[in-house]
């Protein structure tokens, strides 16, 4: 019979006098009860800043770094090789762009369901050859609601109390009158159906989006349902490509009474609480069966605004910074290439 060890001790160099060792300690099996964050001393000594298996990477780096340009051919290449390709609109788009926004009373959480019904458009444009030979793993199917939230996921938007400011973050509740609510509810109507109400049994991930895309008030319904279906896909790869990434950790031009109390938002509603966003934003590839995710993140796009994988606690490994091809080089490259 195999022996169960709790824990496990080894020598390592002493890095203050490599002559010397010294003794490390791994408790195993609170690694084993929590294997997506080792102990502190298992960073220290592997890889930097590690958090867990992933099979995505940032590519992070200034402006004219050949960022989107690389993300355009990796793009290019995976629709040639017949991946399924599930490209963001961009992270400035989602964050900055002129869509209107639903918030949904009850959940706290924000919809674009104009964006979200465009972007299952194109996604059924570009992957039209191979969504309908797909067919729907009812196993996984029908687990969210009408706003993406999965059955089993707990609440995403909590009132959280603001140490800073010492408040709540939802004291504006008392504010709300009576018409307004009224008016919240009469609208909240429209959100009481889903995916799985409206198509009950799916053949193909082509009726999923087909849903989305004709009932645009579920489309967020039926994007969080491909992409759980995506999750488990074992027939084709998936290439998950996402531009302008460091947006998705600033302020977007949303305003919203809800977020005065938060200095770091600024009275704008950030992007972890907006549903089409929020799969973009999560380095969640390790999720995928077949896939892979590669985002692309500027370094300085804004005044004093830096963002580096160490700023979102990405592990090393995991991201890549682009320095651009010199001068002189893009020169000798279109002469040796003409």
């Amino acid at each position: 019979m195999m022996k169960k060890f709790k824990s496990f001790t080894f020598d390592v160099a002493d890095p203050a006098d490599p002559s010397k060792t010294k003794q490390v300690f791994i408790p195993l099996k609170k690694l084993a009860n929590n294997i997506r964050r080792p102990p502190t001393i298992v960073s220290e000594h592997s890889i930097k800043g590690f958090t867990g298996f992933n099979s995505g990477i940032m590519l992070y780096g200034k402006k004219g770094t050949g960022k989107s340009g690389t993300l355009m051919y990796i793009a290019s290449w995976a629709y040639a090789n017949d991946w399924i390709l599930f490209v963001s609109p961009g992270g400035y788009n989602i964050c900055n762009g002129s869509w209107s926004v639903e918030r949904h009373t009850d959940r706290g959480v924000y919809m674009h369901l104009d964006l979200t019904s465009e972007f299952l458009n194109g996604f059924k444009k570009t992957n039209a050859h191979l969504l309908a030979k797909i067919p729907v793993n009812m196993k996984y199917y029908g687990h969210y609601d009408a706003v993406g939230v999965r059955d089993d996921e707990p609440a995403i938007y909590k009132p959280e109390y603001i140490k800073e400011r010492e408040t709540w973050s939802n004291t504006w509740e008392e504010w709300l009158d009576e018409e307004v609510m009224k008016e919240d509810k009469v609208r909240m109507q429209r959100f009481q159906s889903s995916c799985r109400e409206e198509l009950p049994e799916p053949k193909t991930l082509m009726d999923i989006v087909q849903c989305g895309i004709e009932n645009k008030d579920i489309s967020t319904s039926c994007f969080y349902e491909l992409i759980e279906q995506l999750y488990h896909l074992e027939s084709h790869r998936i290439c998950f490509v996402v531009d302008d990434y460091n947006y998705f950790f600033r302020p977007s031009i949303y305003g919203s009474f809800r977020y005065q109390n938060y200095k770091e938002w600024e009275g704008k509603i950030p992007a972890h609480h907006m549903m089409f966003a929020r799969p973009f934003m999560s380095m969640d590839m390790h999720k995928f069966k077949n896939g892979f995710k590669v985002c692309g993140s500027g370094l300085k796009d804004l005044f004093k605004h830096e963002f580096t994988p160490r700023h979102i606690e990405l592990g090393a490994g995991y991201s890549l910074e682009m320095k651009g091809l010199p001068y002189d080089d893009y020169h000798r490259a279109w002469i040796f290439w003409d």
